[in-house]
């Protein structure tokens, strides 16, 4: 019975390790989210890790955030964070005009690693 109890112990202890920390994502997206709204898109690149500045630096920053918002109006909410795999966040993001998973993986320092929004999954 002792031993039973033990390893009950010692798998949930590896699962919550495994669990990725869940506020650094959503304090990042709530960060995020401000930042769209508000056409900081230097504190959007701010967020973003050093392979993410090479690949989306801030013109290109600028241009993909601003024609987002253009189409789809201000982000109006963040949904609750589900996991898509280990280290990727899904928050569904409603935009007064459209609904988009936004997609979100972070670094270890956490830096954005990798943002991906993409036609929701489910509606609001």
């Amino acid at each position: 019975m002792r031993t039973t109890g033990l390893c009950v112990m010692v798998l949930c202890g590896v699962a919550a390790a495994a669990q990725p920390d869940t506020s650094r994502y959503q304090a990042c997206a709530d960060r995020l989210m401000k930042a769209i709204n508000a056409g900081d898109y230097e504190a959007i690149e701010h967020e973003y890790n050093s392979q993410m500045r090479v690949a989306l630096p801030i013109e290109k920053t600028r241009a993909f955030f601003s024609q987002l918002t253009a189409q789809l109006g201000s982000l109006k909410e963040l949904g609750k964070l589900h996991w898509e795999a280990d280290s990727l966040a899904v928050f569904q993001t409603t935009f007064e005009r459209a609904t988009l998973d936004m997609k979100l993986s972070l670094d270890d320092a956490g830096k954005i690693a990798g943002l991906l929004f993409v036609p929701s999954k489910s509606s609001p």
